[in-house]
Formats: C-alpha cells, sequence, structure tokens
C-alpha cells in the first residue's frame, strides 16, 4: 500500500465514522447528485481531513496525488475531502495545477 492510499483510507475512515446516513439521502437530493453520499456535514469533512494531514510534510507532489485519488470514488464526500486538502495547502499549488482545477471543476457537474 503506498504512501497515498494510506492517507485516502485514514480520510475516508474519518469520513465515514462521521457519516450520519439518515442525511445522505436528503443531501443526494437536494444536490441533485449522481455522486454516492455518506451524510457527512461539511464541518466533519474538514475535520477528517485536517486530522490526517496537518501533521505530515506533505509536498506538492504529495497534495496532488492525495487529490487525485480522493476524487476518483464517485462519493461526495470524498471530492469535497479532495477540496479541503486543497484548500489546506494551497500555498504548494502552483500555476502549473490551474489544468488539475479546471479539471476537477467541470467533473464537479455541482453549483
Amino acid at each position: 500500500m503506498t504512501q497515498t492510499q494510506d492517507l485516502v483510507d485514514r480520510i475516508d475512515a474519518g469520513l465515514r465514522a462521521r457519516a450520519r446516513p439518515e442525511r445522505a439521502a436528503g443531501e443526494k437530493a437536494y444536490l441533485k447528485s449522481s455522486l454516492d453520499h455518506y451524510g457527512t456535514s461539511m464541518p466533519a469533512i474538514r475535520a477528517a481531513v485536517l486530522e490526517v494531514i496537518k501533521p505530515l510534510d506533505l509536498n506538492h507532489d504529495d497534495v496532488i496525488a492525495l487529490v487525485e485519488q480522493l476524487w476518483a470514488a464517485p462519493i461526495h464526500e470524498r471530492r469535497q475531502a479532495a477540496v479541503e486538502v486543497l484548500e489546506a495547502r494551497v500555498g504548494d499549488l502552483g500555476s502549473e495545477d490551474i489544468v488539475l482545477l479546471e479539471r476537477l471543476l467541470r467533473e464537479s457537474r455541482t453549483w
């Protein structure tokens, strides 16, 4: 297992542990989303991400790999977690990352 996969697994476990399944169906309908939903709130998503990445010394490539792997699953909260990683590590991003950011925006298909 790669370091990135370990981080994804730890973030995903945090998202699931904080999930409220009764929220999932309502959120999916409200967002008119085709993604799966755990029912995890934004504050809980942020907490799950920061709990895992805050103590780490991730470099640019680590951040991008983590974002890509989180985003790859068609799960709303994992994609939100990818956005939270980007926000938390915005200082690691450069102009070369605009292609990734544009792709994520286009793939999000949400408001």
